[in-house]
């Protein structure tokens, strides 16, 4: 009961409990529905969702004028929103000012409204330069940020691998942030000779093991340099054997999970308990496309999403048939022959699987219940086939 207490508190403290009078308004982007509230407080504070919901700052400036705190969070939140900066010029308080800058920077990728945040906020401006940076993969936005700083690294790393150019890592001055760079590189395309780049011995040989999946590799490596290098190689190689070499706890479990994953075989899971062991099941069984692990995952409505994954990955209309749920089927069979439709990957027997599945329909009617896992009776007459209309909408 106490728990129950605890987290009731903390959504009403966070606001997570909307008063239905500020919901409505929002919805119907309505400002005038909040005078219905008894406070003054509480009618600004809905007349700053209000805009903020509607992306209005003319709305901001009617409603909040009397009040320049929350007209600049209002302001703010709105050319943050929609990318205007003129809303951000008439933000009073400068912090709020440059967190619109920030977000206006980002909405239009544009590097130039970065350059207006002050000395006094290089947080914001290089978290700002960050964005835009890596959104359009232009590598002399990351020379306008702060040396040395994780953002600057961050910047150049996300690029390289990005445009997979490893001679971009030899920006970074410092070594080891460097070496790191060179080794994501070699990560995500697969090219070994950039792990030659690294200086450091270690980290070299765990780059060399994240592009071969070969735990040899990991030979002559100490305590916590052995276990990222047999992380690596069993992530990248499927080994869920060599994750159990790992000495840290949590470092071993989520090994299993990566390398469970990588393998797409369910089955390696089963030295993980718990929460653990089902988000294993789960992610293994998606990129293994199976639906037998999905059904041996415990919780239903999660069997159920996962086949769902597993038909969306596989485009296979049979696959939507391990769901439990008849009404889930029918939607996961319209779901998979829509994606089919928008890859062009209607084969000569689409059409013939088509027929089967409106047969199926036909036979049974669709099931409008939101519990039933059992067929429907036919609907009636009155329905005028309205719901087999809804269906084919939108497949066609």
């Amino acid at each position: 009961m106490r728990v129950v207490l605890f987290l009731i508190l903390i959504l009403f403290f966070c606001g997570c409990f909307e008063d239905p009078i500020v919901t409505e308004a929002m919805s119907k982007k309505d400002p005038e529905l909040c005078r219905e509230l008894e406070k003054e407080s509480e009618q600004e504070r809905c007349f700053g969702r209000v805009a903020e919901a509607a992306g209005d700052k003319n709305m901001c400036q009617q409603y909040l004028r009397k009040n320049q705190n929350r007209l600049d969070d209002c302001m703010s939140t709105v050319g943050s929103k929609t990318g205007d900066i003129s809303a951000c010029e008439q933000v009073a308080d400068d912090r709020k000012k440059m967190s619109c800058y920030m977000g206006v920077g980002k909405k239009n990728n544009d590097a130039s409204v970065c350059d207006k945040i002050n000395d006094g906020n290089i947080g914001y401006r290089d978290s700002c330069y960050l964005d835009v940076a890596t959104s359009t993969a232009d590598p002399t936005i990351c020379e306008k940020m702060e040396k040395g700083y994780h953002n600057y690294v961050s910047c150049y790393t996300q690029i390289a691998v990005k445009k997979s150019e490893p001679e971009l890592c030899a920006k970074i001055k410092d070594g080891f942030p460097k070496d790191n760079c060179y080794s994501d590189v070699a990560a995500s395309t697969g090219w070994q000779n950039v792990c030659a780049n690294i200086k450091d011995s270690k980290t070299r040989k765990v780059c060399d093991s994240r592009v071969t999946g070969n735990p040899m590799g990991c030979e002559g490596l100490l305590g916590l340099d052995l276990d990222d290098c047999i992380y690596a190689s069993a992530e990248k190689g499927g080994i869920v054997s060599e994750c159990n070499k790992i000495l840290a706890s949590q470092k071993r479990k989520d090994c299993i999970g990566k390398a469970a994953k990588n393998a797409g075989k369910p089955e390696l899971c089963k030295d993980l308990e718990g929460t653990y062991l089902q988000n294993c099941i789960n992610d293994a069984s998606i990129a293994g496309q199976s639906t037998t692990g999905c059904r041996s995952l415990d919780a239903v409505g999660r069997r159920n999403t996962c086949v769902n994954a597993v038909a969306l990955t596989s485009l296979n209309l049979e696959d939507c048939d391990s769901i439990s749920v008849s009404r889930m089927v029918d939607e996961c069979k319209t779901e998979v022959m829509r994606e089919r439709k928008k890859q062009g990957l209607e084969d000569k027997d689409f059409g013939e699987r088509v027929g089967e599945f409106i047969g199926d329909l036909f036979e049974t009617g669709p099931d409008l219940s939101t519990n039933s896992t059992t067929t429907t009776t036919q609907p009636s007459s009155g329905d005028g086939g309205l719901w087999l209309f809804d269906i084919l909408g939108g497949i066609f």
